[in-house]
């Protein structure tokens, strides 16, 4: 098959690794792959050289004059590429896909990869969300949840495929644990992280050898220094920044931890397991935490914005030597169930369908 993915960039992000791994995976089968960025030709990712990558990034000094230039852009490289099915991921870039297929032939596939009811943002984006969805052709959805906050006519048009867990991810680490908690993400508002720094501070009230890391970019670094700062933890929590090499820096960890307000599957979280760190996350609305972690089993949920029920499941993971190693080797089961080839051959079975 000829499958033209569009995303926004193949910097670090969860649903450009998706891309990435997906786009490698399926080249490799002799299927034949392209990838439009449209916001930026930086690149995090491993790309195969059997993808063939298009930059649609470029940008003059007008806002409205950019966004036409890259829908004619995109239609241009549709029409010589002629895809059997163009997947589009983020909403941003879903609403750029649908107007640049206006009266073309391909198949358009959008992937939502956030929880729909919090992103975007923007009212607008909303609005043409609304307005333009309804004339693509297909949807692929990470959860239940997301999909059911579309109209029944897209449901009906739709599947839901979880994120695969990164193929080349070292193995779980067996040793002795080091006396830290660790996490990574964006450093946004959705994250929530001064609900973790705030369940770490009463951790280390009991257990003062322990260290919070937090690996990540993002606007708010300045805002949580300060809040470490405020809080006199900056000798036990730290703010990490991006690193090339995290599943080195985080795979002998004593635990993880995701306090988010809202997600569609974090990436993190499932990579967290399948390094056998025991995981403890929010029990956020869209229900990618739920369809992967069963308290007590493979890792812990806590409700939104709960930091002491967080606080105490740390607390637990210190303490409970032998529930910890229960759960580590529990949580490595999401390999199997998140296996790259498992989600690509869900992938291909559903675009078979539309196409």
């Amino acid at each position: 098959m000829r499958i033209l993915f569009l995303i926004g960039s193949l910097a670090g992000g969860g649903a450009e690794r998706v891309v990435s791994e997906l786009a490698n995976s399926m080249v490799e089968k002799k299927d034949k792959v392209s990838i439009i960025t449209v916001a930026s030709d930086k690149k995090c990712y491993y790309i195969s050289p059997k993808v063939k990558l298009i930059d649609c990034s470029q940008r003059t000094s007008v806002v409205g004059i950019n966004f036409l230039k890259r829908i004619n852009e995109i239609r241009k490289w549709i029409k010589e590429i002629k895809p059997d099915v163009i997947i589009s991921f983020t909403v941003a870039v879903n609403i750029y896909s649908v107007l640049s297929c206006i009266g073309l032939e391909p198949k358009l596939i959008l992937a939502e990869r956030n929880d729909p009811r919090f992103d975007p943002a923007s009212k607008v984006a909303r609005i043409l969300r609304k307005l333009l969805y309804p004339l693509a052709d297909n949807y692929v959805f990470q959860t239940n949840g997301e999909k059911e906050f579309f109209s029944k006519k897209i449901q009906k048009r739709s599947s839901v495929i979880p994120n695969p867990v990164n193929p080349n991810l070292p193995r779980p680490y067996e040793g002795k644990r080091e006396k830290r908690f660790v996490t990574a993400v964006r450093l946004e508002p959705q994250k929530n992280i001064k609900m973790a720094i705030d369940a770490f501070r009463n951790v280390v009230k009991k257990h003062q050898d322990y260290i919070f890391e937090i690996y990540g970019e993002g606007p708010l670094y300045n805002d949580l220094q300060e809040y470490i700062n405020e809080l006199s933890l900056s000798n036990s929590v730290f703010l990490m920044g991006r690193t090339d090499k995290l599943y080195e820096r985080i795979r002998k960890a004593s635990g993880f931890v995701l306090s988010s307000d809202y997600e569609g599957i974090s990436n993190s979280m499932i990579e967290a397991m399948a390094l056998g760190l025991p995981t403890i996350s929010t029990d956020y609305p869209s229900g990618g935490a739920r369809d992967m972690i069963i308290t007590g089993e493979n890792g812990w949920l806590v409700p939104v914005g709960n930091s002491e029920k967080m606080s105490s499941i740390m607390c637990e993971v210190i303490e409970n030597n032998e529930k910890t190693l229960e759960i580590r080797r529990n949580a490595v089961g999401i390999r199997d169930k998140l296996d790259v080839n498992k989600i690509r051959t869900m992938w291909i079975d559903y675009i078979k369908r539309c196409i």
